[in-house]
């Protein structure tokens, strides 16, 4: 069975396990996706591109969203990952301008570098419970980004990860290991960063200095 496009909504052929790489970038005629169940995979680039592509319905048999899957979408604004996906490859929604909201399962591990940059309408980012890393530039210039929420269980924030965000307050995570130069430079709103009692040693200071978080909004918890 073939693939449908019909009044801009392309319907995936039933028996699809894997879009392939590049499968229908820079189509300008599609304007939603429907998934079939039984795709688990969405390919390198598959959906980059697709100027009018302003909604995608992932079934919930997807494991992995490749490296630019859906990269510069301008006018896909909403978009719910299923459970099971466990990492958000790079680029995968990369300059998303009209993007406002995301829905992340449990099950993800890791968001991969630049995969939500540039996502300027993007206003919330609620990452889940049992997700460890966000990759370099991660949330890079999401300049509407007014909530961010980070899970107990996260462990690495990469470089640039959420720099020029709008958030005015963020809780570091006990279990936090590493937090990249740069992670939250230029979020001019930044007022309370709420920290581990550990991290008043000179290494963590150094780190936090590095990472862009102001001496001023760095408030202490209680061991």
């Amino acid at each position: 069975m073939a693939d449908i496009l019909e009044n801009g909504v392309l319907r995936i052929a039933k028996e699809t396990g894997t879009i392939l790489p590049e499968a229908y970038r820079g189509r300008a005629d599609i304007r939603a996706v429907e998934f079939p169940c039984g795709v688990r995979r969405i390919g390198e680039r598959a959906f980059e591109a697709c100027a009018n592509l302003a909604g995608a319905s992932l079934p919930a048999t997807l494991k992995s969203v490749g490296k630019g899957a859906f990269a510069a979408c301008p006018v896909l604004r909403e978009i719910s990952l299923p459970e099971g996906v466990g990492e958000l490859e790079p680029n995968a929604f990369f300059s998303c301008w009209k993007l406002e909201k995301i829905a992340l399962p449990a099950s993800l591990k890791k968001i991969g570098d630049k995969a939500f940059a540039d996502c300027v309408s993007l206003r919330a980012a609620v990452l889940p419970d049992g997700m460890e890393e966000a990759g370099t530039g991660a949330f890079y210039g999401c300049t509407g980004l007014a909530r961010l929420t980070l899970p107990a269980s996260l462990k690495k924030i990469g470089d640039s990860a959420f720099a020029y965000g709008k958030f005015a307050e963020i809780v570091i995570p006990d279990g936090m290991e590493k937090i990249g130069e740069s992670a939250f430079v230029f979020c001019k709103n930044l007022a309370k960063v709420s920290l581990p009692a550990a991290w008043k040693s000179p290494e963590k200071q150094t780190m936090l200095d590095d990472a862009g978080i102001p001496a001023y909004a760095r408030v202490y918890r209680e061991e």
